[in-house]
């Protein structure tokens, strides 16, 4: 089915994806050691997440299917749970679109997009994003800097970061200051 079961990194360490059915995502484990599990609704959405440090995250969503909270808190009960607790409440607009996280950590996050539903705005309480677009509708630098390009409607430099295609549009390569770092595609546009 094509369904990726297992990455072994370049140290050598073996990251495996444990899926049921059609692919779907119950747990990862990191040289077969448990290290997330996830429980889902009978939608296959993810409802609940057990991480190896003790923290379960909560996930609820709206009749649309649209995810409305998030809790995460420590598994077991304890004294100073609640000192663990973080929460986010997520609400969009009448296109589906999301407007607003309120988040106990961060606080609260606002989004706005245009007419055709590209994100314009990011705000937080400490700092505030803006985003445009060309007219075939790729993200463009305004930073100032004269070096961001779009060729074939390929993106081939980005706020100081250069990307390399290969023929069927696959980023084979990304440079930015002295680092590279170098992608492998299959037959089939995978990353290996």
């Amino acid at each position: 089915m094509g369904n990726l079961i297992k990455t072994i990194r370049p140290d050598g360490q073996e990251v495996a994806h444990l899926t049921y059915g059609s692919g779907h995502v119950y747990g990862v484990a990191l040289n077969k050691q448990d290290m997330v599990g996830f429980k889902r609704d009978d939608l296959h959405r993810e409802t609940e997440r057990y991480l190896a440090n003790g923290l379960i995250q909560q996930n609820q969503y709206n009749e649309l299917g649209l995810l409305t909270a998030q809790m995460i808190q420590p598994e077991q009960e304890t004294v100073d749970r609640l000192s663990h607790q973080a929460q986010r409440q997520y609400s969009y607009d009448k296109n589906y679109l999301l407007t607003q996280v309120q988040d106990s950590r961060l606080g609260q996050l606002k989004f706005q997009y245009d007419a055709i539903g590209r994100l314009v705005k990011s705000q937080s309480s400490n700092k505030t994003e803006s985003f445009s677009f060309d007219p075939t509708g790729n993200l463009i630098d305004t930073s100032g800097s004269q070096g961001a390009q779009v060729k074939n409607n390929l993106v081939k430099e980005y706020q100081g970061k250069r990307y390399k295609y290969d023929a069927q549009g696959n980023v084979i390569e990304t440079q930015q200051g002295n680092k590279t770092l170098k992608l492998k595609w299959d037959n089939l546009n995978r990353l290996i």
